[in-house]
C-alpha cells in the first residue's frame, strides 16, 4: 500500500484562474494542469465557444494530482472562494498512480 493520492478537479470562470493558481502554488504542490474548455454542457445550460474571438465567457478545467494531505489544504483554501464566485470542484481518490 502506497501513498493515498487524490485528483482535485475544478471548472471555473477565467477570472478565477489567478486565485486558483495562487492557492495551488501556496500549498507546495509541484504541478497542475489547466485546459481551456472549448465546449460543454451542464447546469449553466451549456457553454459553447464556436468562435472564441466573439465569446468572452471563458471557462477552464483545472486538475491537480496530489497527496491526500495536499488535497485537504487546497480544499480548505478554495472552498470558500469557489462557493462565493461559483464553479465546480470535486476530488477523487486514485486507485492507481504511476510516476517515473
Amino acid at each position: 500500500m502506497g501513498i493515498v493520492m487524490k485528483k482535485l478537479e475544478l471548472v471555473i470562470d477565467a477570472g478565477s484562474l489567478p486565485k486558483i493558481r495562487e492557492v495551488i502554488n501556496s500549498t507546495g504542490v509541484k504541478g497542475f494542469t489547466v485546459l481551456n474548455i472549448v465546449e460543454g454542457k451542464g447546469e449553466k445550460e451549456g457553454h459553447v465557444k464556436a468562435i472564441p474571438e466573439l465569446n468572452s465567457f471563458e471557462q477552464y478545467y483545472v486538475f491537480v494530482i496530489c497527496s491526500a494531505e495536499e488535497s485537504e489544504k487546497i480544499l480548505a483554501a478554495l472552498t470558500p472562494y469557489v462557493s462565493s464566485v461559483g464553479g465546480v470542484m470535486f476530488t477523487t481518490t486514485l486507485d492507481t498512480y504511476f510516476l517515473k
